[in-house]
């Protein structure tokens, strides 16, 4: 596996080829029974589907179904991160009613965070596990944020939809912070990472509350400012806003912890050390 800014990227995966079955020919003048076995066990008697049944279908949480094989009404876009980032920003125009679905893999027990923004404000988010069904976030739900951890190693489906009455723009945001782990007895440690201009590398960190946290990030190259929130009760320790590149402070709550690297106008290289005792 490839690691760039303490993000873990998965290898491609394939399946190695099947050996094709070998069954000897069968005999000249054999009874017509004996034929048709022989075809059948050949896969002869049979043409390869087309498609797979368009009834197929996952269960999902609640006893509700997903068809997975059936037409789509929108296309399905791949979300994949730049090398060394950890967020990844789309955008579009949806017509009143319309939809459209993006497909991102991910890692079991990453946190992940998920924002659609539109004008209308009636543009809501759908996320389910393609493979099993489960679904994190519904559209009856009329939400447009989500956050939480992963069930399970795969791709899901982020699906937006546009219940306003007229066409509306969209803009989504997608991130999925690398976690800071500390080697045994260690109470601090620093990641290097680069950025363009404005954009934002995030980490996530457990720590308990009442515990001391510092902070900073240095740059020889450009402005870098630190975001620092909680990822479950989403309390902010500090805000890009004030341009900060230290901060130190004790910890109201036993939870991870959200600590963001903040681009200014330039191609960034940084280093983030955060210390927690």
């Amino acid at each position: 596996m490839e690691t760039t800014n303490g993000i873990l990227h998965p290898p491609a995966r394939c399946s190695p080829p099947r050996k094709a079955a070998f069954l000897p020919n069968p005999p000249k003048n054999a009874p017509l029974l004996i034929l048709a076995i022989f075809a059948l066990l050949s896969g002869a008697a049979f043409a390869p589907s087309a498609s797979t049944p368009a009834d197929s279908a996952l269960p999902k949480a609640g006893g509700e179904a997903v068809s997975l094989a059936a037409p789509r009404a929108d296309s399905l876009i791949r979300i994949r991160f730049a090398a060394g980032t950890t967020s990844g920003a789309y955008g579009g125009t949806l017509a009143s009613g319309g939809s459209q679905s993006y497909i991102l893999w991910a890692g079991w027990n990453q946190a992940m965070i998920v924002r659609a923004d539109a004008p209308g404000s009636q543009t809501y988010l759908e996320i389910y596990n393609y493979w099993t069904g489960i679904r994190l976030c519904s559209l009856s739900s009329a939400l447009s944020s989500w956050q939480g951890y992963l069930p399970r190693t795969g791709d899901y489906i982020v699906r937006l939809q546009n219940n306003a009455g007229g066409s509306d723009t969209y803009s989504l945001s997608v991130k999925i912070p690398a976690r800071i782990q500390f080697a045994r007895g260690a109470y601090s440690k620093s990641v290097w990472g680069k950025g363009s201009a404005a954009q934002t590398i995030s980490y996530v960190l457990w720590a308990r509350a009442g515990q001391t946290m510092t902070a900073s990030v240095s740059s020889s190259t450009g402005a870098s400012y630190l975001n620092i929130y909680g990822f479950s009760g989403g309390q902010s320790l500090v805000s890009s806003s004030s341009s900060q590149t230290s901060w130190t402070g004790a910890l109201p709550q036993s939870q991870d912890y959200i600590v963001e690297v903040v681009q200014g106008g330039t191609w960034v290289d940084f280093t983030l050390t955060v210390t927690i005792v």
